[in-house]
Parts: C-alpha cells; structure tokens; sequence
C-alpha cells in the first residue's frame, strides 16, 4: 500500500460517505487521482464495491507464546562461577507476543491466541499486554500454572551468553481452546504461529485452517522438527541458518550454502522464504517471482539487547505483506524494525511506530 492509498484509507475510516471531489480537496490532488486510488484499493481488497465499504479482515492472527522475560546485563567482562555485578531486568516476551507487539506499535490490528498461568507474573503479563493495547480476551488462563518464563544472561557487550526457559505451560494450549476461535481464525488475513506450540497444537492447525496464509517462525533447531512436514502449506518462513540447514537437510557454511537452502525450501513447498545469517544479513527467495533481491545487510548504530530482534524482523515481513509493499521493500522494512529494536535494552522497543521504522529504512538503504 502506497502512502498516498493509506492517507485514502483512512479518511474513508472516517468517512465512508465522502464525495471523491471532497476527498480530492482534502488532499489536494485531482479527482481522476482519486479515482485512480480508489481503483487500486478495490482491486487489493481494502475496499468491496459501491459506498466505500471497507474490507474488515485485514487483521493478523497469532498463536504462540507470551513470556515473562528476564535478563540479566553485566556490567563488565563475565566471569564464570561468580556473581557479576549488572542490571537485571523484567520485560514481555515470547515469539508470538513480541510479533503482536510490534504489529500493534506499527499501527496493524492484531489478534493473540496464547495461554498464561494464575501466578503473580501471569498478572503481570496480562496487565502490560492491555496498557500496550494487546487484546487478551484470546488468552487461555490456567490458575495452577506459571507463566511462561525465559531468562537470559549477556555480556558486557550485550551479547548473549545463556538463556533458559520454562514454556511447559504452553502444552496447556488445548485443540478444543483453539477451536472456540474458529471464526477469528478464519476470517484473519494472515495467520503466524511460532513453534513454541506443541507438535499437536501445531498439526491441527495445519491440518484444520488449510486455507489460511501461514506466516511461521522456526525460532530454535529443537522446535524445527514440529514443521517439517508442514512446509508445503507454508506462505512466509523466516528461519536462521541452523534452521534452514535442518529444514533443507543440508550443512550452511557459506552464503552460497544459505541460497541453496532457501532453493530447497522453495522445492518443498515454501511460497517465501527469509534466511538470516547473523551480520552477513538476510536472504529472501519466493516461488511467485523472479525479483532478484539479493542480501539485504544493515549495521546498528548501537546494541541494546539482542533479544527480541528477529521477531521485529517477523513482524515487518508481516506488517509489509499485509499493507502491499513492494516485494523489495519487504526485507529492508523488516531489516529496519529489527535495528530498531536491537537499539533498546527491552525485548520490543517502546518507541517503535510505522513512521520511525519508514525513516530507519530510508537512511539505511
């Protein structure tokens, strides 16, 4: 979606009655622009037929984890078997979490279906989730549980040393749960699961929404597996080159390695597919066009925290399909987000908007 169609939109949000004369005054373009826009909106799905009635399922469905996360910085140089002096910090987290936040920072509407516990960190959980305008009323509660957990130690230089996590809740996450949104799940645009789901929450997705645009994060090596067999229904992957080398069933030394990877990914089914590799950057290959991208690589100006990253870049992978921008924009959007957030020291950047990520991707590329 261009700026100029979003500008369209969203006067028609607030006007669906709106003369295209009136609206071609407000924007101080010509009626036959307006029109041209207009034609182009229809054509997309942003609007259906005569009195500019919108299109209301242009949302984004999640379903993954939300964590509690815990990170611990040292101030200086790691010392092994010592307690070393730092920060310690308490945050949200989780992959489908971090994905819905940064949507809604961005401006996209955005559904969560995950399941949290009963204890004093679930409370947490649910509380930032609604002052950041996340929409729980999709959230499984197990009073006897704890939430979900994830605690990570980096180094002086802001590098990750250790991570565990406790996720066992998530295997609370019943069929029968996600079922009761049936509707919401179906009528979504675009659907993202992250593979902290259990192998089978995530197969009877697969096998119950198969008409749905599957947006899915590998995430780790060990949870890979729970997708394997689902790749041919895949739209979007984002994997990194452990992942991809698991998936494709081959060894990435090379970046001539990680292209052959998303070659055979895109032979088993995969309509698109993005391959991070560490600062070398990321490499994308669709089934559905020719467009030659190549590697698509960005410095940030500072590091904050390493975590959170690669779920902004998901989020922009998604947030840039759903708003229509140019195939070759996609990855710079999503490579934007991610510096971004690699900037702050929380799991998503607070300060993220659409209009800051435009102007980070427009001074990188």
């Amino acid at each position: 979606m261009t700026n100029r169609e979003r500008q369209i939109l969203k006067i028609l949000e607030e006007n669906p009655m709106i003369m295209q004369k009136d609206l071609a005054s407000r924007l101080q373009i010509t009626r036959s622009s307006v029109a041209v826009h207009i034609r182009n909106l229809t054509q997309k799905g942003y609007i259906k037929g005569k009195g500019y009635v919108l299109e209301q399922n242009h949302y984004v469905m999640v379903i993954g984890s939300s964590n509690v996360d815990i990170q611990g910085f040292s101030s200086n140089k790691v010392v092994g078997s010592d307690s070393n002096i730092g920060q310690i910090r308490l945050s949200m987290g989780g992959v489908g979490r971090n994905v819905t936040e940064n949507l809604t920072r961005l401006g996209q509407e955005t559904k969560l279906i995950s399941v949290t516990g009963g204890d004093q960190n679930s409370t947490y959980l649910l509380n930032e989730c609604n002052q950041i305008g996340i929409d729980t009323s999709h959230f499984m509660i197990v009073e006897n549980k704890n939430a979900s957990t994830y605690m990570a130690i980096l180094d002086d230089q802001r590098e990750m040393l250790l991570a565990i996590n406790d996720m066992s809740i998530m295997d609370e996450l019943t069929p029968e749960f996600i079922r009761s949104k049936n509707s919401y799940i179906k009528n979504s645009n675009i659907l993202f699961l992250d593979t902290g789901l259990s192998t089978t929450i995530i197969d009877m997705i697969f096998t119950e929404y198969p008409k749905s645009n599957f947006f899915v994060d590998a995430v780790s090596v060990n949870r890979a597996p729970r997708i394997k067999k689902h790749l041919s229904k895949i739209h979007t992957l984002k994997c990194n080159i452990l992942e991809a080398a698991f998936l494709a069933d081959m060894t990435i030394r090379t970046m001539k390695d990680a292209q052959k990877a998303a070659e055979v990914l895109i032979k088993k089914g995969v309509k698109r597919v993005f391959i991070t590799y560490g600062s070398k950057g990321v490499y994308r290959k669709c089934s559905y066009d020719d467009l030659q991208i190549g590697w698509v690589r960005a410095k940030a100006d500072k590091i904050g925290s390493v975590t959170g990253a690669g779920d902004a870049f998901m989020a922009g992978v998604i947030y840039g399909t759903i708003k229509c921008m140019r195939e070759d924009q996609i990855p710079k959007f999503a490579t934007a987000l991610s510096l971004l957030t690699l900037e702050a020291e929380q799991t998503v950047n607070p300060q993220i908007t659409y209009d800051r990520t435009y102007q980070k991707m427009r001074e990188l590329f």
